[in-house]
């Protein structure tokens, strides 16, 4: 949650003491005005919290990671995930971490490949695994459709893990 709009608001008032005093009816109405703006921060909070991903999507995918594929590379299609997988699974390595842009500066063409899987378009996965040096590729149902579909078609690719929003592919050596 973001907690800088209360502190702010704290701070704020701290430093606007004197001028609170000599002002005391102005002040009731900004303070009014910054307790609505609070509200909305923590009900805004709140709506984000409840619009989130569930934290239990990823669990099942993590947990055959680590039972099958302990410290495998794993390509993960969609840059969200990261956080969930490694929540639940902290011992496998992951494509995308934190955030796509570290990627992207320290290795340009790796990131293009990698982008293609989360654009959900169809490449030449075995040659875009080999490239990018992993042998586990994770996609959701919901945002690579047509990634999926050409996948069961790719020879060497083998979906290992499915459930109700994943599929996790491993591809041969």
């Amino acid at each position: 949650l973001d907690f800088f709009v209360p502190f702010a608001m704290l701070y704020a008032g701290m430093e606007l003491t004197p001028w609170i005093r000599s002002n005391r009816q102005r002040a009731a109405h900004f303070g009014a005005i910054a307790m609505l703006l609070c509200a909305a921060n923590v009900g805004l909070a709140a709506k984000s919290a409840l619009d989130s991903i569930p934290v239990e999507r990823y669990r099942g995918v993590a947990a055959y990671l680590e039972r099958e594929a302990p410290g495998e590379l794993v390509i993960n299609a969609f840059s969200s995930s990261y956080y969930y997988l490694y929540f639940w699974n902290s011992q496998n390595r992951y494509f995308i971490g934190i955030e796509p842009t570290f990627t992207y500066l320290n290795a340009p063409e790796e990131y293009w490949t990698w982008r293609h899987f989360s654009n959900d378009e169809p490449v030449d996965a075995s040659a875009a695994m080999a490239k990018l040096h992993a042998r586990y590729l994770l996609t959701e149902h919901a945002r690579h459709p047509r990634l999926e579909a050409s996948l069961k078609a790719t020879a060497g690719a083998v979906a290992v893990y499915r459930d109700a929003a994943v599929t996790l592919y491993r591809f041969a050596d």
